[in-house]
């Protein structure tokens, strides 16, 4: 009685299961139910059921082995483990293909070995797969181009002169960078650095950031030269804009190459870090928050004085912010101490730059950084034009 019970809940399980059932046995497929009719396009259990299995495989699976070849290994390991759990590519009548997730479990049925398999249908998981993978391929590929445009907004060379070289290092975190930095000579006897940096990271803050490096490239080239005025204009413009959503901070400054006063605003960044000729470090104070905070927000503007041989950096706080693996920051003191060692050392300009972003790098290992790098630096050259021939 309890034989009969078990036997008619199977059949119940087994004729009325949404994915294919199928029962094999030495000689074929010995029974099915209607989903594995439906799903195999047959008119009828019997049409099923007249089939060599192979008719249900196409010649070759995915991976280039043969169907026969490789659905007799999956028996075997069925057999040996008593269930088995794999993808396939079946066929129907019709000759479509579909992968589906085959099941086999072995039984016993009338005192002879037998193995139900139970067939899911995959169509519409590996669909939807490829559609994520056609869609994250696209997005690569925009991000990709996107990143190449953002880099094209970046000095094409550095300038320099035979009073001034430049040098410039800028690595973001991600594909598109928060980061924005120039080197722009306004006019032969001036030129403007700025170093921008967006809050956050990601798509929206390169976008702020390509925005905002339009907005004082055209400021530079149509307005006056002074620093705090162009920081303050910029602060009540972004304030304002309902499509802004973040803050930027900037250290922007002008080097007059007359006077070699070089005068800047810091709005919520570090201020510029100078280097004298002889390897003495000083890092200068900001003047007020970040652009974009408070529209109302007034800024002061500094002039540092410069001599022949010094050096004048501005950086972004992912150089000294960076956290090691043991979670110390790089830090500021370190940042001055390495700039101090480039110049006793009489390191190029271009090369301590460069020295300065592998030293972050390097300090955050195995790990890597977890923002923007940028790195501006100019130097007061004391050589003839001869020697600036021979450096560029």
């Amino acid at each position: 009685m309890e034989k009969t019970i078990a036997a008619d809940r199977f059949q119940i399980l087994f004729d009325h299961a949404s994915d294919a059932h199928f029962i094999f046995m030495d000689n074929g497929i010995t029974d099915c139910n209607d989903a594995a009719v439906t799903l195999l396009k047959c008119r009828s259990k019997s049409e099923v059921l007249a089939r060599h299995p192979r008719i249900f495989s196409p010649e070759y699976q995915p991976d280039g082995r043969l169907s026969l070849e490789k659905s007799m290994e999956m028996d075997a390991i069925a057999r040996k483990r008593g269930w088995h759990r794999f993808e396939w590519v079946h066929q129907k009548v019709d000759g479509e293909t579909f992968p589906v997730e085959v099941t086999l479990n072995v039984v016993e049925i009338d005192g002879k070995q037998a193995m139900i398999a139970v067939w899911h249908d995959l169509t519409g998981i590996k669909q939807t797969e490829r559609q994520l993978k056609d869609l994250n391929i696209r997005m690569r590929n925009e991000l990709e181009s996107a990143s190449e445009f953002q880099r094209s907004l970046f000095p094409a060379e550095s300038p320099r002169s035979e009073k001034f070289s430049s040098a410039w290092f800028y690595k973001p975190c991600d594909e598109l960078g928060g980061d924005s930095l120039n080197i722009i000579q306004i006019d032969p006897t001036h030129v403007a650095l700025y170093v921008l940096d967006v809050t956050g990271h990601g798509v929206t803050s390169a976008l702020l950031s390509v925005t905002a490096t339009h907005f004082l490239s055209g400021y530079i080239k149509n307005h006056d030269y002074c620093p705090k005025q162009l920081v303050e204009y910029m602060n009540r413009h972004f304030s304002r804009e309902p499509y802004v959503n973040h803050a930027f901070t900037l250290v922007y400054g002008v080097l007059d190459l007359e006077t070699l006063a070089f005068t800047y605003t810091s709005a919520g960044h570090i201020g510029p870090i100078r280097v004298t000729a002889g390897a003495k470090t000083e890092v200068f104070d900001g003047h007020g928050p970040p652009v974009g905070l408070f529209a109302e927000a007034e800024y002061d503007r500094s002039s540092i004085q410069l001599k022949p041989g010094d050096r004048l950096f501005l950086i972004s706080d992912g150089v000294y912010e960076v956290r090691s693996n043991a979670q110390e920051d790089f830090g500021i003191d370190r940042t001055c101490r390495h700039l101090d060692n480039e110049s006793i050392n009489d390191y190029s300009l271009g090369y301590t730059v460069n020295s300065l972003a592998r030293q972050v790098f390097h300090w955050c290992l195995p790990e890597k950084p977890n923002d923007d790098i940028s790195i501006v630096g100019v130097e007061i050259l004391d050589k003839t034009a001869e020697d600036i021939q021979q450096i560029k």
